[in-house]
């Protein structure tokens, strides 16, 4: 894999962990929904959660060891894998579980079981930002702080 390739891939699955982590839950759904009802656009929210990552440390770490773990569960080519996966002792650990976890899955469940209350507050940062855009923002703020609102998340 070339190295253009390979930095590409790294950046998608960054971005993957990211769209399993806040798009594809549930938990934030409403906040989802917010966005789409004013027409924000969720891929620039998506974007601007990848790129402002550092400013929340812990979910930054979180992603950074997914990142890790990815990178190391990467093969140079196919006749390493093929050469790594012949031992019957690595063959044996990836059949009982010991290797070849699904990262997005084990990564996500520790974002919203450990990290729930950062992601949502990196969530809500960057879409106020996009409101702000939108010249929103007061509309946004009050739904999220309004116990009676649909769209209303507890304060962290």
């Amino acid at each position: 894999m070339g190295m253009c390739v390979y930095e590409e891939y790294l950046e998608l699955r960054g971005l993957a962990f990211i769209v399993a982590s806040f798009l594809n839950s549930s938990e934030l759904k409403p906040l989802r929904v917010l966005l789409m009802q004013y027409e924000v656009s969720v891929a620039e929210w998506i974007f601007s959660i990848h790129e402002n990552l550092s400013s929340f440390p812990e979910v930054f770490e979180v992603y950074k060891k997914f990142m890790q773990e990815t990178q190391d569960e990467l093969f140079p080519s196919r006749e390493a894998l093929l050469e790594f996966y012949e031992k019957p002792e690595n063959f044996d650990a990836l059949r009982n579980g010991l290797l070849g976890d699904n990262l997005l899955r084990k990564y996500k469940s520790v974002m919203l079981t450990d990290l729930y209350g950062s992601i949502v507050c990196l969530g809500i940062s960057q879409a106020r930002i996009l409101f702000k855009k939108h010249e929103e923002k007061d509309k946004f703020d009050q739904m999220l702080t309004q116990p009676s609102s649909r769209y209303h998340f507890k304060k962290f």
